[in-house]
């Protein structure tokens, strides 16, 4: 039977083991999956203005906003513009975009 001193050596090291193979697996999953891209990415919000006849069916916010079938952000609102004294001719659509160096090492976008 192993000393009480052996068992709290053994529970060190097997600590300090552990230890590492965490912090080592996590510095693999930040290095293969580019966890650290993804969170520092930046946004830039745009307003764009359709006119009714365009038609902008099934568009509500929280809509994903697709360039080249890569989703690059989401729709935040959509709402009516109204003129004065006139039913309404034109719906504004406000998303949020990735920035142009947010998306530069997608494929097709290089």
């Amino acid at each position: 039977m192993p000393s009480p001193n052996e068992r709290r050596r053994n529970n060190i090291r097997t600590g300090i083991f552990v230890s590492i193979t965490l912090i080592v697996a996590l510095a693999v999953i930040v290095v293969l999956t580019d966890v650290t891209k993804q969170l520092s990415r930046t946004t830039q919000m745009y307003t764009v203005v359709y006119d009714v006849s365009a038609g902008v069916k099934n568009l509500k916010s929280g809509a994903d906003v697709r360039v080249g079938g890569v989703s690059m952000g989401e729709v935040v609102e959509v709402a009516p513009l109204f003129a004065e004294d006139q039913a309404f001719t034109q719906i504004q659509v406000s998303s949020t975009l990735m920035t142009m160096s947010s998306y530069t090492r997608m494929p097709g976008y290089s």
